[in-house]
């Protein structure tokens, strides 16, 4: 608990803090760094163990190597996420660096060997081992950057996931994962403290991708016993809630026809918040959620077949009950009927504008780029500031008179891009009383992007 604390005055020293956005639900600029303060929390007791001497410390130096590779792959995807909060990195470029360290984790030997089917025992998985440990390793460290979007939650649902973990691992006579989690939920533990809503500081995507790669690995590590191989059913019960939600985001960007990079505020927690109206009771649901999953990859690994009779009996109401109260069933719907052509428009519009402005030769060729834009999305205008050399320049457009009268008196919805690195600040605004649906929410997500885009380019043509 003490590191976190320090992480926050860093953080501030620094300013790498989380901005509020679209996709975001909080609203004033809030720490980051969160995430290599529960790495260092989890790190530091292995370490000290290794100078002592007892059963513990032995059995734990036995499994130096295992030892060793999670460390590494820990803490390349905290570097990489550090370098996403400072800089800010595209999907893309993260998975130029996943992909690499999850080929290296399936070479060195981390895999699965089979999935259990409760009641039937192990169904061997071959020459697929390789491809679906690949899988599961990146799909774990971006499903816990996807869950990451409430006060509390990521770091809770990865504590549920550790102390699961750590169980497994007692029972299967594992001593080196079970220090590892242990450790891992006392330092997810000790940071609710300060994550809990209100939020003092964020994981940031250093926590999500580093809690991602460590429960990744150590789920296939822990689910071994013995020398048996490792199944896939139980650590896809022990993270059952960011798999459940992740895959049901891959499911809803498909039939939408969008990139499955692309982002939303349509994930369960989101939807919760929207029926709850408040962050604690929406975590607290997802909680319960963890502990059903928990309890059943329990009952897996002692083999108590009617208990997971039970359990996924219950695991499938609840998760039928919970699509469709929260409204999925219904969006599948409008999208089969006829949105998804509306949402692909709406992107390759975006998309187009995206690279004319990527390639544009002055400022005001920019203007006209995001002025076009602006008038397709029915955006009733936007303000861009440039400051620099002691002077601010200023570009606006507005549909109409009306629209500008709006925003002097302050009755327009807007979205603010600040860029500091730049002295760019951009202002979309919105009309009133607009529907926000999906596909607004869609066209204020690529808004984004050309705000991000607008930076750079700008940053480009004033160095050039």
């Amino acid at each position: 608990m003490l590191f976190t604390p320090l992480m926050i005055v860093i953080a501030k020293r620094f300013a790498i803090v989380d901005k509020p956005g679209v996709r975001k639900v909080h609203k004033k600029p809030t720490p980051l760094l969160g995430g290599v303060a529960i790495a260092i929390a989890m790190w530091v007791p292995p370490l000290l163990l290794l100078l002592y001497d007892n059963f513990v410390a032995e059995a734990f130096r036995s499994r130096i190597y295992d030892v060793a590779i999670i460390f590494t792959s820990g803490l390349l995807m905290l570097i990489l996420g550090l370098i996403d909060d400072v800089r800010g990195l595209n999907a893309r470029q993260k998975l130029m660096v996943q992909i690499p360290v999850a080929a290296a984790l399936v070479l060195s030997g981390i895999r699965f060997g089979n999935i259990t089917i409760p009641g039937l025992g192990g169904v061997d998985l071959g020459s697929l081992s390789p491809v679906i440990t690949f899988i599961w390793i990146v799909g774990v460290c971006n499903a816990i950057n996807l869950i990451d979007g409430l006060d509390g939650l990521a770091a809770g649902v990865a504590m549920f996931a550790a102390l699961t973990n750590g169980v497994i691992a007692i029972l299967n006579g594992n001593v080196m994962v079970a220090v590892l989690m242990i450790t891992l939920a006392g330092g997810c533990l000790g940071f609710l403290h300060y994550n809990f809503h209100p939020a003092k500081i964020f994981l940031g995507d250093s926590g999500s991708l580093f809690l991602g790669v460590t429960l990744a690995v150590t789920s296939i590590l822990g689910a071994q016993k013995g020398t048996m191989a490792a199944s896939l059913l139980i650590p896809a019960l022990v993270l059952g809630y960011p798999v459940f939600d992740t895959l049901i985001a891959m499911a809803r960007r498909f039939v939408k026809g969008k990139s499955m990079f692309s982002g939303d505020r349509k994930h369960i927690h989101h939807m919760l918040l929207e029926k709850f109206l408040d962050q604690k009771r929406a975590v607290m649901v997802i909680y319960v959620g963890c502990a059903l999953f928990s309890v059943v990859a329990l009952l897996v690994v002692m083999e108590n077949n009617f208990g997971i009779a039970i359990g996924f009996v219950v695991i499938g109401l609840v998760s039928y009950v919970s699509l469709r109260s929260l409204g999925y069933f219904e969006n599948l719907k409008q999208m089969l009927n006829g949105e998804r052509t509306k949402f692909r428009a709406v992107e390759y519009f975006g998309k187009a504008v995206y690279y004319q402005i990527k390639g544009a030769k002055s400022i005001e060729e920019i203007y006209d780029y995001i002025k076009c834009i602006c008038h397709h999305y029915e955006s009733p205008g936007f303000n861009i500031e440039i400051a620099g050399n002691g002077k601010v320049n200023r570009y606006s457009w507005f549909k109409d008179e009306q629209a500008k009268i709006s925003v002097g008196k302050g009755r327009l919805e807007c979205d603010v891009y600040d860029f500091s690195d730049s002295g760019l600040k951009i202002t979309f605004y919105y009309a009133e009383n607009v529907q926000n649906d999906d596909l607004h929410t869609e066209k204020r997500n690529l808004l984004g992007e050309i705000a991000d885009v607008t930076n750079e380019r700008i940053k480009e043509i004033v160095n050039s």
